[in-house]
């Protein structure tokens, strides 16, 4: 399974082919492996405290969650976070490193219920509500209308190709085709 370069070199254009299928065969297997157990008490601890982009809200470098039921503003407040860290200026009292305007221009919104247009609407109001009506947003937005999964690929080079820090998933039940109920569409 271990390709030796050597016996290969110089590499022929047929050879590359055989190259890169045995890298991703590679890449696959061990992703797929996922990581090694390990004793929690031989963990070094970086910081005592977890951090926070929003304080108690919005943790780095994890997976967070907003639920509630439809129409009670979870897209708005998301949004409203989004402008926030954007445009680097705390909002609603909330603080963290969200706000040192670090996050400008590395957010991805992934939307699988509204419009770039309604969007880019509501982040005018955002903007307009927090003394800067004419700001220049960064966020990058995409509709989505395929599940997750699917579309994950793309996503991923999105992430790569702008060196996204954030991404907000806005809509479960869009992004396993409204299936929230059924596990085989949660697991996947």
């Amino acid at each position: 399974e271990r390709l030796d370069i050597a016996e290969v070199s110089p590499i022929s254009e047929a050879a590359w082919d055989e190259v890169v299928e045995q890298a991703t065969v590679f890449v696959i297997r061990h992703h797929r492996q996922g990581e090694k157990p390990v004793v929690i008490g031989d963990v070094a601890l970086e910081s005592e405290e977890q951090v926070f982009l929003i304080d108690k809200y919005l943790a780095k470098d994890a997976e967070n969650m907003t639920y509630g039921i439809g129409g009670d503003g979870k897209s708005y407040f998301a949004q409203a976070c989004c402008v926030a860290m954007d445009q680097g200026v705390p909002i609603a009292n909330l603080s963290g490193q969200g706000f040192d305007g670090s996050l400008s221009g590395k957010i991805l919104y992934l939307d699988w219920e509204t419009s770039a247009q309604d969007f880019g609407r509501r982040v005018q109001l955002i903007q307009h509500g927090l003394g800067l009506p004419d700001a220049k947003s960064t966020i990058l937005y995409r509709r989505c209308v395929r599940d997750f999964v699917s579309d994950l690929p793309l996503i991923h080079g999105m992430i790569v190709d702008h060196d996204i820090k954030l991404v907000v998933h806005d809509s479960g039940g869009g992004a396993v085709r409204g299936k929230l109920m059924e596990d085989a569409a949660v697991v996947d």
